[in-house]
């Protein structure tokens, strides 16, 4: 019998869930200029955040068995501001997404490969993502454990071999910059890290065994959250004060590696593997977009809206190309921070809305 398409393990449920995070994994400079080396701090304040966002969600997911985000939306806000708020979140998803891209494409450009213009990569990728996304979400979960497993395993590697090169002292003294700098970055990160989470409401009620959902989501963030304080701070100990300067510090820091005649760099396993988790961050994202559009009941209308929406975020990924450079970086940045306050803004109000109703309803019971 073949496989439902739509059905998945809680295993795979969890990757998805840390790739959806791994989309903060973008450089550091731009939200930890000012507190330099103590960016590692703020990871504190991100943490405890996220830990306060995982019981909210694991209370959704708990308490609205096998219902997804367009579902609970009307639920919380009524059948027309549902939609309303469902749109809203599609506009702010793609313009995320767009933003997202980005990042594996410059990646590519650390290699020296600017030879070959930008929209032959978008073109590439977005076929890419469009076919891939299309075969269904089981397919997309099944890529994500894959690549995780991978990202899991090339972390371990990359931090034993850049041990000669970290330093204690370059993440000391303590909040040399200010402990307000380390809140308000820790806060950007909380919005970095998190922004996109609500996408989980869209697939992990499609689990085999959906009261599996709350934990599967706390292991999904677990295995992001380890990662990307291993990252930022491994980067923090191997360039100290400079680690602001660094667009992608992973990279930069394994350029320092030698292991031998034959293998010179490690940093391909690296870049390969990001970009493999950035790519099915950007299939999530595009199966999100098509749910919040109202087009997955219908398999050829979900194809053709998949088909427009990724040509929509190729034309916004090659607009946004040409605007994002120096002094623009950081305007961009400003409205990433927005759309993802706004996002997350969205969700906690459904949240709301449904615990005052459910509350109503227990009342009434009474």
């Amino acid at each position: 019998m073949a496989k439902n398409k739509y059905v998945i393990e809680s295993y795979q449920g969890s990757s998805m869930v840390a790739s959806v995070c791994f989309a903060a994994l973008i450089s550091l400079f731009l939200v930890g200029h000012d507190i330099k080396h103590d960016i590692w701090l703020s990871l504190t304040p991100m943490i405890l955040a996220g830990t306060v966002l995982a019981l909210i969600f694991s209370w959704v997911l708990k308490n609205f068995k096998g219902e997804d985000l367009l579902q609970l939306n009307a639920k919380a806000f009524g059948k027309i501001g549902g939609k309303i708020v469902n749109w809203i979140l599609l506009l702010l998803f793609l313009g995320l997404t767009v933003y997202h891209i980005l990042t594996p494409i410059y990646m590519f450009s650390s290699l020296d490969m600017w030879g070959t213009p930008i929209l032959v990569y978008i073109i590439i990728l977005m076929i890419i993502v469009y076919y891939c996304t299309s075969l269904g979400l089981e397919v997309i979960a099944r890529m994500s454990t894959i690549f995780v497993f991978i990202m899991i395993f090339v972390v371990i590697f990359d931090t034993l071999v850049l041990i000669p090169s970290m330093h204690l002292d370059r993440i000391m003294p303590i909040a040399e910059y200010g402990w307000k700098g380390v809140g308000i970055t820790g806060g950007k990160f909380f919005i970095l890290q998190y922004a996109l989470l609500p996408a989980a409401l869209l697939f992990l009620p499609n689990l085999r065994n959906s009261a599996e959902a709350p934990r599967t989501l706390r292991i999904g963030l677990m295995i992001a959250g380890v990662y990307f304080t291993v990252a930022v701070l491994r980067g923090s100990l191997i360039f100290g004060d400079l680690v602001q300067n660094e667009v992608f510090p992973t990279l930069q820091a394994l350029r320092r590696v030698q292991l031998g005649t034959d293998i010179s760099r490690v940093e391909l396993g690296g870049l390969l593997a990001l970009v493999a988790n950035k790519f099915i961050f950007i299939c999530l994202a595009l199966y999100s977009v098509s749910m919040l559009s109202g087009c997955y009941q219908d398999p050829k209308k979900q194809k053709k809206c998949l088909a427009l929406f990724a040509g929509i975020i190729g034309v916004g990924v090659y607009t946004l190309s040409h605007f994002v450079s120096g002094a623009n970086d950081q305007l961009a940045m400003r409205y990433f921070l927005i759309a993802g306050m706004l996002i997350l803004a969205i969700f906690l109000l459904m949240v709301i809305l449904l615990a005052l109703r459910r509350s109503i309803q227990k009342k009434q019971l009474k």
